[in-house]
């Protein structure tokens, strides 16, 4: 399957998490940029 490059939506500003949110997503196993990248993506 052929992945098809976009434009970003947007340029991100200053990126900031609470110590919650970073202790939410590393109980999960998850990185920030996973959301940050679809969220700049518009997905």
């Amino acid at each position: 399957m052929q992945q098809i490059s976009k434009q970003p939506g947007f340029e991100l500003g200053q990126i900031v998490a609470t110590p919650g949110a970073l202790a939410a997503l590393k109980k999960a196993g998850q990185q920030p940029g996973e959301f940050l990248t679809r969220h700049v993506n518009r997905e």
